[in-house]
């Protein structure tokens, strides 16, 4: 192929290339807020970037990132764009059964953005249902804590890792100086702990609370995991390097495995 990247090809090179491979990579989106310090579009282009370089490295199909996501959550934040859960699954499904008309037979979804991933989960099982096909639904900042322990990441909302690799993509775009003094976290009262990402502790155990963002993260964002502020382009580069090369791999091996069974 010329490119793997779908929207860079003619009708007639798409046609060659989906007799080259079965699988396609479809990242997905947000456009929300990740701090006075990060951008807007960190989950539109993160995705859009991993996307592209894993299907370069692994000879596969990349389509372009969907920019929006499911955002209700911090759609109290000035430039956060959200589409109903329903409409988005939607979305999905009408993709990949574009895909699958042309040969596509297996989708790795990308995301960074949390509540996309069990949207697609849900369009995987019914398509897999219906068209025996097979996915894999990656988060890519997930792959980066287990896939490079020396830099000691962890979950976090714009802090270290998804500044970095914004700073990678975007030079110059990021405003560090915004991000000195941390996160701000609220007391949400009690005896309750809200310092985690996903869920409020209590005596010991987490329990997840749907909340606004803004309840818990005044400011947008959470960096317990390491500090937004020592981001840079270098790591941001380091960690896409690491993540898209998994994924290169992942694909190849995924590519081995036998097809579902739609269902009778």
């Amino acid at each position: 192929m010329r490119t793997t990247f779908l929207p860079d090809m003619s009708w007639k090179e798409a046609k060659e290339a989906f007799k080259e491979t079965d699988l396609a990579f479809v990242p997905m989106g947000a456009i929300e807020a990740h701090g006075p310090h990060g951008l807007l579009g960190t989950d539109f282009f993160a995705s859009d970037e991993v996307a592209k370089r894993s299907a370069a490295k692994s000879n596969t199909i990349a389509v372009p990132s969907i920019p929006y996501g499911y955002c209700e959550s911090t759609m109290d934040f000035p430039g956060t764009i959200s589409i109903d859960s329903v409409h988005y699954r939607f979305i999905l499904e009408d993709i990949v059964r574009s895909l699958h008309k042309w040969g596509i037979r297996r989708v790795i979804w990308v995301t960074g953005h949390g509540p996309n991933a069990p949207l697609a989960k849900e369009v995987s099982v019914k398509l897999r249902r219906e068209l025996g096909m097979n996915f894999a639904n990656p988060l890519w900042y997930r792959l980066a804590i287990a896939l490079l322990p020396e830099m000691k990441l962890g979950p976090d909302h714009g802090g270290f890792t998804e500044t970095s690799v914004a700073m990678a993509i975007r030079p110059g775009n990021a405003n560090l100086n915004e991000a000195f003094g941390g996160c701000t976290v609220t007391d949400i009262g009690g005896e309750f702990d809200s310092r985690g990402k996903y869920d409020v502790t209590y005596r010991g155990a987490g329990v997840e609370f749907p909340m606004f963002m803004s309840e818990r993260w005044p400011l947008g964002y959470w960096d317990f995991s390491k500090p937004a502020v020592q981001a840079s382009e270098a790591h941001g580069n380091k960690i896409l390097d690491t993540v898209t090369d998994y994924l290169a791999a992942f694909a190849k091996e995924f590519q081995k495995l036998p097809l579902g069974s739609a269902a009778k």
